[in-house]
């Protein structure tokens, strides 16, 4: 027997569109640079206060072994300030959880002054293209950086410190003071760093030379003007 013939009927065909959405991922936007408020404080009374924002860069070797600087920008929130205060040496450390950086200020009593003799930083971190995080220090022992008369506090918009010919530290819109303190142990008179100093002067002579164009241009106006032309002369 021959199984019978069944005919099995097809739906009709029907055609649907598809909406596709297509979504484009963007790669969240870098953090910005955050200015932190870090003090060291014995016996209720503050030896070092620091305004800064803090951004390390440093030089590493991706997994083609090529080498690119990568940078790590230290994040207030999740950084502690400690310390110890001497007579002569306040040492200031920034611990957070991928390292610590550790400012060393020394006091100068022949001029009365104090400044940022070392720069001590740890840092175990991935950066791009890496095979995995990486350990990274260095020590700078022989600075005379940031230095201002004792009682007065140290400023500038933007300055590296060198920790390390492969490891650098950038200090923007730094303020800083050590040693000496009013009562209300808040900063001194701002002492500016020299490349803040240049920007009023620029800016003063820019304002002078406009100042002058402007007097030359009415000057020339009102002699014009009170300039009669030539007239016929009558007999």
């Amino acid at each position: 027997h021959h199984p019978a013939n069944h005919t099995t009927p097809h739906p009709a065909n029907h055609t649907t569109t598809h909406s596709v959405l297509t979504t484009t991922v963007h790669p969240p936007p870098p953090p910005e640079l955050q200015s932190g408020h870090y003090n060291v404080t014995m016996n209720k009374t503050v030896c070092a206060l620091e305004d800064l924002k803090l951004q390390f860069r440093i030089q590493y070797k991706n997994t083609k072994k090529e080498t690119s600087w990568g940078l790590f920008m230290v994040q207030p929130k999740r950084t502690h300030a400690s310390g110890t205060c001497g007579t002569d040496f306040v040492n200031m450390t920034l611990t957070f959880p991928e390292g610590f950086l550790m400012f060393g200020f020394k006091k100068d009593t022949k001029k009365q002054a104090f400044y940022l003799s070392e720069v001590k930083s740890e840092l175990t971190y991935r950066f791009p293209g890496s095979a995995g995080p990486s350990r990274y220090s260095a020590t700078n022992t022989s600075l005379r950086m940031l230095q201002a008369d004792l009682g007065h506090s140290y400023r500038c918009s933007n300055q590296s410190v060198e920790a390390g010919r492969t490891f650098w530290v950038d200090l923007v819109d730094q303020q800083v003071q050590a040693f000496h303190f009013d009562k209300n142990q808040h900063f001194g008179p701002a002492e500016l760093c020299p490349q803040d100093k240049k920007l009023p002067v620029v800016a003063i002579v820019v304002a002078v030379v406009l100042v002058v164009l402007i007097l030359v241009v009415i000057l020339v106006y009102v002699i014009g003007k009170t300039r009669a032309p030539a007239g016929y002369q009558s007999i």
